[in-house]
């Protein structure tokens, strides 16, 4: 017996009013208050199978139930009761002995017959990440070699004159500043007569150890530089000959 009605204490007159007793069963706990809501103690459903889990819980009206994978914890709405019925119970919530209202909702977590509760499912194996493909290095730049380095040159030619008076000259070549060095010489004459004329003309240069960029002479002059490279003396914009690269 929960509540009565005469409350306890209340006068009453002999024959005149009915008594009213309000009681649960044994094993269900009173309500807070006249027409509250029912509380029950949870059960302990912890080694169950599903189907008497369910049992136990519709008599105290608890029909609440979420079933979940014990060891996913995935929800298993998407199977019927039918194919949960020789499921275990592995966990619950609430806990056991814990009053609870009739509206709560209990939740119970599931595996399949033969199955151990404390055995975790197999994870799966990670995927290796795919090896990054080492990039390809750079090719390194050629260098422009402006390093130091000597060499000499030397030509020399005739030019034959013209009948007349006469006349010889000679004519020295220059030398250039920098490592390199280079000379030339040259000289024309004449011969009197009758007026031919007769001459011949040439002219040779060459050096070695030169660098790229350095002030030569004579203007075609070939020569080579101190790392292997053909060279070429080739006059510049600016009107001052340089050594260049020799290609063919």
């Amino acid at each position: 017996v929960c509540f009565q009605n005469p409350a306890p204490g209340e006068p009453t007159r002999a024959g005149g009013k009915a008594l009213t007793l309000y009681a649960v069963p044994e094993a269900e706990p009173c309500p807070s208050a006249l027409n509250g809501t029912r509380r029950v103690v949870m059960p302990d459903l912890v080694g169950e199978r599903f189907d008497a889990a369910s049992r136990t819980l519709a008599a105290l009206d608890l029909d609440r139930v979420t079933p979940f994978h014990a060891h996913t914890g995935r929800r298993l709405d998407d199977r019927s009761r039918r194919d949960l019925a020789d499921w275990q119970v592995c966990r619950q919530q609430p806990e056991a002995g814990i009053q609870v209202p009739v509206t709560t909702t209990v939740d119970l977590w599931l595996l399949g017959p033969g199955l151990s509760c404390t055995a975790p499912s197999p994870t799966a194996k990670p995927k290796p990440k795919p090896e990054a493909k080492p990039k390809p290095e750079p090719l390194p730049r050629p260098s422009r070699d402006f390093g130091s380095g000597s060499g000499s040159g030397s030509g020399s030619g005739s030019r034959g004159g013209t009948s007349g008076s006469g006349g010889d000259g000679t004519r020295d070549g220059g030398s250039s500043g920098g490592s390199g060095t280079g000379g030339g010489s040259g000289s024309s004459g004449g011969s009197g007569g009758s007026g031919g004329t007769s001459g011949t003309s040439g002219g040779s240069g060459g050096g070695s150890g030169v660098g790229f960029g350095q002030f030569c002479s004579p203007v075609g002059a070939t020569a080579t530089t101190s790392d292997g490279r053909p060279a070429k003396c080739f006059m510049g914009k600016d009107g001052a000959a340089r050594w260049g690269y020799r290609s063919g």
